[in-house]
């Protein structure tokens, strides 16, 4: 038999579904079984969410970086140039 899910779990699967469309990231919905599954599942999408976050800035840096090669980068103040 198919458990029907709370309102909480369901008002926090929508959540979760409306922010991942205004980041326009993909997602792929799962049915969960139990909460213990779906406090799981939550989990894992927080993670794989913060892996993106982290592999983005790093690409984001390594632009910046590559655009400060051409000498037009700022000299930080700190270093009393």
């Amino acid at each position: 038999m198919i458990r029907r899910a709370s309102p909480a779990q369901q008002r926090k699967a929508l959540e979760i579904a409306n922010l991942f469309v205004k980041m326009g990231v993909g997602f792929v919905p799962v049915p969960v079984a139990n909460s213990e599954e779906f406090d799981k599942l939550v989990k894992q999408s927080n993670d794989r969410l913060a892996e993106m976050e982290a592999s983005a800035a790093a690409s984001e840096d390594a632009q910046n970086n590559d655009d400060d090669i051409d000498g037009d980068a700022a000299v930080p103040a700190h270093y009393g140039l």
